[in-house]
This record gives C-alpha cells, sequence and structure tokens, in this order.
C-alpha cells in the first residue's frame, strides 16, 4: 500500500515522534510509506534518520500555495491514502483532494483531547475524511 502522512506542525514532541514510529511500522510491514512536511520543520531532518522518504511542502500554513503544492504531489505519486496529523495538513489535503478527478482516501490521526469545533466547515472537513482517530475513540464521518 502506498501511503503518505503530511505534517504541518514546525515543532518537535511526541506528535512527531509518533508520526515518525508508525510510519516506520509501516515501512517494516512492506509498505511505500513518504511524509510530506515543511523543509522547516524538525521532523523533515528526523524523517531521514528513520529511513523515511520525506518531501517538503510549504503546507506549514492554511494558503491555496499548500494546497496546489500537496495536489500537485499527489498527482505524480498517486497514494492509496493519506493521513493527516495537524489541523493545518488537514485542511490543505482535504482541498487538495476535492480537486483531483479519482478520490484518495484520508485518515485524520488527531493527538490532541480538544473537542471538535461543531461548526459548518469542521462538518465539512469530516465530511471529507473516511475516518477520525481521537484518543481511543474512532469517529466514522460524524
Amino acid at each position: 500500500m502506498r501511503i503518505v502522512h503530511t505534517e504541518a506542525s514546525c515543532g518537535w514532541g511526541g506528535q512527531e515522534i509518533r508520526i515518525l514510529s508508525e510510519a516506520a511500522g509501516m515501512l517494516d510491514r512492506g509498505h511505500d510509506v513518504r511524509l510530506l512536511c515543511s523543509p522547516r520543520a524538525p521532523i523533515f531532518d528526523a524523517a531521514r534518520r528513520y529511513g523515511i522518504t520525506v518531501h517538503s511542502l510549504p503546507i506549514d500554513r492554511k494558503s491555496l500555495t499548500g494546497v496546489m503544492a500537496i495536489r500537485g504531489w499527489l498527482l505524480e505519486n498517486k497514494p492509496d491514502v493519506i493521513n493527516t496529523h495537524s489541523s493545518t495538513d488537514s485542511w490543505l489535503s482535504a482541498f487538495a483532494t476535492k480537486t483531483l478527478s479519482s478520490a484518495i482516501p484520508i485518515v485524520r490521526t488527531r493527538h490532541i483531547s480538544a473537542a471538535v469545533p461543531k461548526n459548518l466547515m469542521t462538518r465539512w472537513l469530516a465530511a471529507t475524511q473516511v475516518i477520525i482517530i481521537h484518543r481511543r475513540q474512532v469517529i466514522v464521518n460524524e
């Protein structure tokens, strides 16, 4: 399976370590795993140490540039699934996939326990994603 993880955060901590650990585990199971992140993010260099192929894209902010960068990467690489990890890359990936002729499923892994906002845009975002993982609770297209 061709799996792409996205991470917009330019920080370093448990979330980034978990992304790398999961990606490495998927690699060990024979999957083709890639990571999309900002070249400024510490996870960019760390991914290489984990043996994960990493691509730098301008996705650390919500912008049309970020949407188009992800869209271009998806068209060129055609992954089977996208696993997003931060709010920003979730939005960018959702908008990018909506412009493609064939859908790519999105798995949204939330790393925080804050409540999900209940507004129209967040409902749209949830509807674009196959599954949302929130702590130990799995919410499918709520």
